[in-house]
């Protein structure tokens, strides 16, 4: 019996070994961008600045993670936002938009 006891406890210390070192790394990529997603993000903005009825009062915010682009903001009309996120679509690298981007009318 003390056999099975200790044969757990060294498979939870195995599995926890092998796995904590993965929960660090994701929580550094959180916390460091890599440069790929800031160049994600840093062309979304840029396309966006490039078309007028975008630009203020409207606002717009753009973060990118794993080549999917996040916009959230308020603008004047439902096709301003849906504008935003077909341009935010055709950016190279950009595989997916999540958009919560809310409209004033």
């Amino acid at each position: 019996m003390a056999r099975i006891k200790l044969v757990g406890v060294i498979g939870a210390a195995l599995f926890l070994s092998a796995t904590l070192p993965g929960c660090a790394l994701q929580e550094e990529a959180a916390r460091d961008p890599s440069p790929e997603h800031a160049d994600i993000t840093a062309n979304v903005q840029t396309v966006l600045r490039q078309h007028s009825e975008l630009s203020p009062p409207n606002e717009l915010y753009v973060s990118s993670h794993g080549g999917v682009a996040y916009l959230s903001g308020l603008v004047a009309t439902p096709l301003q936002r849906d504008s935003a996120q077909a341009l935010a679509e055709g950016v190279p690298g950009v595989r997916a938009v999540v958009s919560s981007v809310a409209t004033e009318q």
